[in-house]
């Protein structure tokens, strides 16, 4: 078996260690090549390379300005020098680091594998938090908070020995620890080293300390609309570069508040104005984004796989010489109807957090619309009913009564919000009966963005009822003994629709005594608005062909029901006939006995 790598068992990154630095590398990026990669990838990846790569400082490198012409993003996006960043630190691999490093055939070999997710066997580190180290600008390793201009902050245990048992200090009870004078006069205050040891936070030898990556949000966004635009332009090489620019500002409008929620995932964030907050001196710690990415968009990085993989192991086979992007990258299904705000860019949002499954299928169908079917639950039957497959249901809402703890601004009157379901769609006889699956999650996209999973606590994921409506996360009654439908102040639904579909509900309340189904917000302990509806859609997402298939079924129920219509029909015309003496049942077997 060959031997799986980590930044742990690298050399030293010392001047002494460098050529076994590189040795390691060359290993690595050999045994990549290998066990991981094909002929005609590997073949692709070298010829792309030969066609990018110029000599610096004796040796073939692809410098940053040809790297980020090659991939294609428009300039004022400012995502290009972030990957090529990203690339020379990861290809600087076992040994990252942020420095001045070249991006050679050994370095782009262990980056694009790494992008790609062929690393197995070679490379055992989370590649997701490789990747976001990769964008880093600032490294910390203190839980003090202290950080000087480079961006690191260093981590000092307290002056006295603790007990780890009690937490006791050494310095007892009465006592005090003697505390040398600080002489401010003697202390350079523009090294910040010396500043520092001053001040008691000299890192010694003995101490341990921990690195803690950081993004700026400013960079969050950058790469975030990178990958929305990736996503949301059919590229092609004779497309205008003015007409591929044209939507990146309203795809930042739509990013910028989901890295603002994100940052109040930390808590000493969260009660920052969006000023501070979406700043170039703010930042997204990898703790931070991990949870958030986990809870709300765990497909975010694996959208780089397909873009990557179509411009260095594949691109280079259809043109021997060529130079310019064929920009290969991922495709959202196509809706086989158009939709208002089920928009490119708010699909591709979706997409973030859908699971990989659905996102697979060629096509998505558009089963209902409020405005087009009309707003009531027999139209909504009618076309969501019977689907065999996953369904997304996002509805937009303007605010009846806002009971929101955080204030929402004037321009915050809509809300975005919907549900993903697994299932196929039924209706539940019992108030307290739901269908569903632990699959469910529900989600807000606008004014914040959030999404709520499952808390596998109970499974009252979806009730629909005719009757009463279409509730998310509770049942229909005030409690699970009682029998009575209540109100919507009286139950437990997180999201709720009336039986008109044109009201409903919208909340979250982390002290009110239930047990919850969908996991509470992070950042919001209470929020309870109701909502007048503007407009539903359902999508279906099984792919192509169920929607034919649902047709069919709807067909044929349609004809079991004439059927039965008509044979009724027929029983109630012969005994109005009978009554009328037009039909004789006595004749007529009298007849029928005659040989």
């Amino acid at each position: 078996m060959g031997q799986a790598w980590s930044a742990e068992n690298s050399p030293p990154s010392t001047e002494k260690n460098l050529n076994q630095s590189f040795s390691y590398k060359n290993k690595i990026s050999s045994n990549i090549l290998r066990k991981n990669f094909s002929n005609l990838e590997s073949y692709s990846l070298q010829s792309t390379f030969e066609n990018l790569a110029s000599i610096k400082n004796g040796r073939e490198v692809i410098e940053e300005e040809v790297f980020i012409q090659y991939l294609g993003f428009p300039d004022e996006m400012g995502i290009g020098p972030i990957l090529y960043r990203s690339f020379t630190y990861l290809a600087s691999y076992p040994s990252p680091a942020h420095k001045e490093n070249s991006l050679t055939y050994d370095g782009l070999i262990i980056a694009i594998a790494i992008y790609c997710d062929k690393v197995h066997d070679i490379i055992s580190e989370d590649r997701i938090k490789l990747i976001f180290e990769s964008f880093a600008t600032h490294e910390e390793h203190s839980t003090f908070g202290v950080t000087p201009k480079t961006g690191v902050s260093y981590e000092k245990k307290p002056p006295y020995a603790e007990d780890p048992e009690n937490g006791v200090s050494g310095v007892q009870e009465g006592e005090t620890a003697e505390v040398e004078p600080l002489k401010i006069e003697s202390i350079n205050l523009d090294d910040d080293a010396a500043f520092l040891k001053a001040l008691g936070f000299e890192q010694k030898e003995s101490e341990e300390t921990y690195i803690v990556s950081k993004v700026p949000c400013t960079e969050i966004i950058k790469i975030l609309t990178g990958i929305i635009w990736l996503m949301t332009n059919e590229i092609n090489l004779t497309e205008d570069m003015s007409e591929r620019s044209a939507n990146i500002e309203q795809i930042r409008k739509v990013i910028t508040p989901i890295v603002e929620h994100m940052a109040k995932y930390d808590t000493d964030l969260r009660n920052l104005p969006y000023s501070q907050i979406i700043s170039s001196q703010t930042f997204i710690k990898w703790p931070i984004f991990k949870e958030f990415m986990r809870r709300n968009i765990p497909n975010v990085f694996n959208i780089f796989k397909p873009f990557f993989y179509g411009q260095f192991l594949i691109g280079q086979t259809l043109s021997q010489h060529r130079k310019e992007s064929i920009m290969i990258g991922p495709h959202l299904p196509k809706l086989d109807e158009k939709s208002e705000f089920l928009n490119p860019i708010n699909l591709a949002i979706l997409s973030l957090m859908l699971p990989e499954k659905v996102l697979k299928k060629n096509e998505w169908n558009y089963l209902y619309s409020g405005s087009k079917h009309g707003f009531s639950m027999n139209r909504f039957n009618t076309h969501v009913f019977k689907y065999i497959g996953p369904t997304l249901m996002i509805i937009r809402a303007e605010l009846a009564s806002n009971r929101y703890k955080e204030q929402a601004s004037p321009s915050k009157k809509e809300i975005l919000i919907g549900a993903y379901i697994p299932d196929q769609w039924r209706s539940t006889t019992s108030p307290r009966t739901c269908f569903g699956s632990a699959e469910c999650f529900l989600f807000e996209l606008y004014p914040n963005f959030e999404v709520f999973p499952a808390s596998n606590n109970n499974k009252n994921y979806i009730y629909y009822n005719p009757s009463f409506g279409i509730g998310f996360g509770g049942i229909a009654t005030s409690g699970p003994t009682s029998s009575k439908i209540e109100s919507m102040d009286a139950n437990s639904f997180v999201i709720q629709l009336d039986n008109t579909l044109q009201h409903g509900r919208y909340r979250n309340d982390a002290l009110r005594n239930l047990v919850t189904t969908y996991t509470l917000s992070v950042t919001r302990p209470f929020f309870d608005t109701s909502f007048e509806v503007l407009e539903i859609d359902v999508v279906g997402m099984g792919g192509e062909g169920v929607r034919e298939k649902q047709r069919k079924e709807w067909k044929w129920e349609n004809n079991e029901s004439l059927k039965r219509s008509n044979s009724r029909k027929e029983g109630v015309d012969k005994e109005i006939l009978k009554m009328a003496g037009v039909i004789d049942d006595s004749v007529r077997s009298e007849i029928t006995k005659e040989p």
